[in-house]
């Protein structure tokens, strides 16, 4: 799995939430922040999951959990491809993007920020590796290989069925046909929906699954 630059985000996390200039967000679940009907700003997660979601299809691209920094992407364009929706309920601190920019050159924040956009980065490099496969099986085997190397505690949490078809344009049943097919030949175990078990050398037959485990 990617490493995610904890202490970068937190630098930048404590920043903002410490600035006069700034200000909190008390998020429900499945509530929507859009980048074109909220303060133009960059934001903290101090606590949650938020998904970003393309505006084009909403298909979602990426979660993640608290912390997390939002908008470095949008800080110096005008264009907006996504929008964000809370997982659970989550504490968002913001600052307007005049006084990001302040906030950062006096507290030397850029090197942090770019930490956090090369993270960004390697996660949709990732996510475009795992769904760019040309056939149903490839991209579910690779879900299924990216779902396997999270940590006990996320895998436990995450639906299969659910994973794979929110980040896709694939059918629920050609999805299912290969995940049977992978338990009927004893590759995976599910437990209620959750990957409990993976034979990966049987699965990915060599090493292509290394980059996601």
């Amino acid at each position: 799995m990617i490493a995610k630059p904890i202490e970068s985000i937190k630098n930048i996390g404590e920043e903002v939430m410490s600035s006069s200039d700034s200000f909190s967000l008390h998020l429900k679940k499945n509530q929507r922040l859009d980048f074109n009907s909220f303060k133009d700003a960059i934001y903290y997660l101090e606590a949650g999951t938020i998904s970003i979601f393309r505006l084009s299809d909403n298909v979602l691209t990426i979660s993640v959990e608290s912390p997390f920094v939002f908008g470095l992407t949008q800080l110096r364009n005008q264009y907006r491809y996504h929008y964000l929706r809370c997982e659970e309920e989550s504490i968002v601190w913001g600052i307007d993007k005049g006084n990001a920019e302040k906030l950062f050159d006096n507290k030397g924040l850029w090197k942090f920020s770019s930490d956090i956009l090369g993270y960004i980065s390697n996660l949709y490099y990732h996510r475009e590796q795992m769904t760019s496969k040309k056939s149903v099986n490839e991209i579910v085997v690779q879900h299924l290989g990216y779902i396997w190397g999270m940590p006990v505690e996320e895998r436990s949490k995450t639906s299969v069925y659910s994973f794979i078809l929110s980040r896709n344009h694939i059918s629920r049943s050609a999805v299912h046909k290969v995940i049977h097919e992978l338990v009927d030949s004893n590759y995976i175990a599910i437990s209620r929906g959750k990957l409990v078990d993976m034979d990966t050398e049987s699965v990915f037959k060599g090493d292509q699954h290394s980059q996601y485990i």
